[in-house]
């Protein structure tokens, strides 16, 4: 009876198990101590279930966000200290509690890394020589995020890093190619305009170097090399050879432009690094055209020039341009005081005429759509 109405009033949860185990322990004290026996048994696994089930879920955590845990492995002191120690919780990991399937997931320790260092160099990236700042990582991993610095180094493994082959630094190389190839760099040693410029810089523009970089056993080799041509030799040349050289002193659109420039493209010269008894000289040159004498000379002789300004397909062209191809001029460098002569010039055919030329004379013109053997001739 007690049983029954236990039960019928004391439905689920705790409360059933109380009303339960009141029930046994009235009808039977034997039964009661099996009951009790099997009670515990059946708690005690479900609170290992429940152990195994956070500590499964705290590996799963570990393995996702190992930046969140403190790694002891290679520092702790007493073997029975944890493994792992999360940084913002008390929760604490052994090795030996990790999940075989998590196993394989569990970031690899310090040592071991430097075990791979010493294994595998070839896969590690050796800046010891190379770094430029000091806090920069020793060793780094050439296909993975992973950096290690020597003051993490186990005492007992760092004389098998130490043996390791040094890597040539990239800088060395870049030195070592001057000497190699002096004729793939500008050597600007002498002829540098701004004290902060490289000394020598790649043809290419990929590398500059200054002198006080390079190595101390390579200095000799580098004040040897040939010295290129001085800036006061270009200037000389200027004067013997006027001819080999365009003379924008007059002309040029822009200040920051070359005064004078190698036809060839080689050289260019602005005269502030014209030396001081050169000067003359350079000034008693004959002067070129200027721009005013080619747009007056487009107004007297209109028909040496190919007039473009009505007909121009791209806008930065220039709007005139002489017949044998000498000289091209763009309006916004024409005088104010000429402006008016030259808008008053007979316009030439546009190419809206010359169409309708083609339609109402296609006898004079040859059609080449069918035969042309050139996609892009006319």
């Amino acid at each position: 009876m007690v049983c029954c109405h236990m039960s019928r009033q004391i439905t689920r949860g705790p409360a059933l198990l109380v009303a339960l185990t009141i029930a046994f322990r009235l009808a039977s004290p034997s039964a009661f101590v099996g009951f009790q026996w099997r009670r515990g048994a059946s708690i005690s696994k479900m609170l290992s279930e429940n152990v195994d089930r956070e500590t499964h879920e705290h590996w799963k955590d570990l393995v996702s966000d190992p930046s969140s845990w403190w790694d002891n492995r290679d520092t702790k002191r007493s073997p029975d200290a944890p493994d792992f120690k999360q940084k913002d919780g008390d929760i604490t990991l052994w090795l030996d509690s990790c999940p075989d399937e998590l196993l394989d997931d569990v970031p690899v320790s310090t040592r071991q890394r430097w075990e791979d260092v010493i294994s595998n160099p070839h896969d590690w990236w050796d800046n010891r020589e190379t770094k430029n700042n000091p806090r920069a990582p020793d060793f780094k991993k050439k296909d993975k995020d992973v950096a290690l610095w020597l003051n993490t180094c186990p005492d007992e493994l760092l004389e098998q890093i130490d043996n390791l082959p040094r890597r040539v630094s990239l800088r060395q190389q870049q030195w070592e190619d001057v000497i190699s190839n002096p004729d793939d760099w500008w050597d600007i040693r002498e002829n540098k305009r701004n004290p902060r410029a490289p000394d020598l810089k790649k043809k290419d523009d990929s590398v500059a170097l200054w002198l006080d970089t390079c190595p101390d056993e390579l200095l000799d080799q580098i004040d040897n090399l040939p010295k290129p041509v001085s800036i006061r030799q270009h200037w000389e040349n200027v004067i013997s050879n006027p001819d080999e050289w365009w003379d924008n002193r007059e002309d040029k659109r822009n200040p920051r432009a070359p005064d004078l420039k190698k036809k060839d493209d080689s050289v260019a010269l602005w005269l502030d690094t014209c030396p001081d008894e050169l000067l003359d000289q350079i000034d008693n040159l004959p002067k070129p055209v200027s721009i005013r004498q080619h747009w007056e000379n487009v107004i007297s002789n209109p028909d040496e020039w190919r007039d473009n300004r009505e007909d121009k397909r791209y806008p930065r062209a220039p709007d005139f341009k002489k017949k044998d191809d000498s000289v091209a001029l763009w309006l916004g460098t024409c005088p104010d005081e000429l402006l008016d002569q030259i808008d008053n010039l007979p316009k030439p055919v546009s190419i809206r005429q010359h169409w309708e030329n083609v339609i109402s004379n296609p006898d004079e013109w040859w059609d080449n759509r069918e035969d042309k053997r050139n996609p892009r001739a006319p």
